[in-house]
């Protein structure tokens, strides 16, 4: 199988690599116990066992984390938190580059995530090009002025670190931070010390904001990174995209209300009158089964994020 560069010049032949041309890079996701928490190491077994931490890693900090009152550091392999009212029983977990490549068993984790029912909260999927050929930061920037980042109409935003040929390495950003994609292409040799290395790394951190990430994508990289942006599209033949949700539900979720209070506002405030605020009633009067279909995502999403 031989993917062709956007350009059109210079060809990757995806034989040639491991298993995948791409890897995960950054796994974050939460996880709800349905018990109290009380273990002073939750899902030990899972970080020992599962994503092979090693245990002297292991560290109690002094605070808690993104809003967790609980947490433990794997050095710099990622970390544990838990703990906190409005937490809901959540424990949430990072795994950062260098925990990911401790990670032996992809299928082991997906099937973990699947049968938990834990929700991916970020991902990070990588590419590396180490002869700097097919993937540098001059095509990159080629790339955009094509408009192949383009997603929906507009071009995102762009930001260029350069080096000044001092051989530290520069980096090309797409997009924002927070934004449900952000892409990072980067001399990622020069980066680490060498000044004359050609290897760049292409990196796309996905969030859970406004899109489902599916534990899919930690067996199937390559397409997952291909789908993602046009750019791409020389990595696999195979391309998938995360489901959207999220705004456009949200945004239907407010026309509608405001559509309802327009049409059945006054109906409902004569009802309220009439059975003196007795508003379970009213609610029992009005209320019929079924769901708008165009709010059939919103609550897809909410039923994910409250089991």
């Amino acid at each position: 199988i031989r993917g062709e560069s956007p350009t059109g010049t210079h060809h990757i032949d995806i034989e040639s690599h491991d298993k995948h041309v791409a890897f995960v890079d950054y796994l974050s996701f939460t996880f709800r116990n349905h018990d109290p928490i009380e273990d002073r190491f939750p899902l030990r077994d899972v970080i020992l066992g599962l994503f092979n931490i090693p245990i002297d890693c292991c560290q109690l900090a002094n605070k808690g984390r993104n809003g967790y009152t609980h947490c433990i550091t794997f050095g710099g392999f990622g970390s544990l938190s838990w703990g906190g009212e409005s937490q809901r029983n959540t424990i949430h977990v990072q795994i950062s580059g260098q925990g990911c490549k401790l990670i032996s068993d992809w299928l082991a984790v997906y099937t973990w995530g699947i049968s938990n029912d834990a929700k991916i909260t970020r991902l990070d999927l990588a590419h590396d090009d180490y002869t700097g050929v097919l993937l540098t930061i001059k095509k990159a920037m080629e790339w955009y002025d094509d408009g192949l980042f383009n997603t929906a109409g507009r071009p995102p935003k762009r930001r260029l670190i350069y080096d000044f040929d001092e051989g530290d390495g520069q980096t090309f950003y797409v997009g924002s931070r927070g934004n449900p994609k952000f892409v990072r292409i980067y001399e990622k040799g020069r980066q680490l010390g060498d000044s004359e290395s050609p290897w760049v790394r292409a990196e796309v951190e996905f969030l859970s904001k406004d899109q489902f990430i599916t534990w899919e994508a930690l067996l199937e990289p390559d397409a997952f990174l291909t789908g993602s942006y046009p750019a791409f599209a020389f990595l696999s033949e195979k391309q998938s995209r995360f489901e959207r949700i999220g705004r456009e539900a949200n945004l239907s979720l407010e026309k509608i209300i405001v559509w309802g209070r327009t049409s059945c506002g006054n109906l409902i405030n004569a009802l309220c009158i009439l059975h003196e605020e007795d508003f379970e009633k009213v609610i029992n009067i009005l209320r019929r089964d079924g769901i708008p279909k165009s709010l059939e995502l919103h609550f897809e999403q909410h039923l994910r994020e409250a089991t």
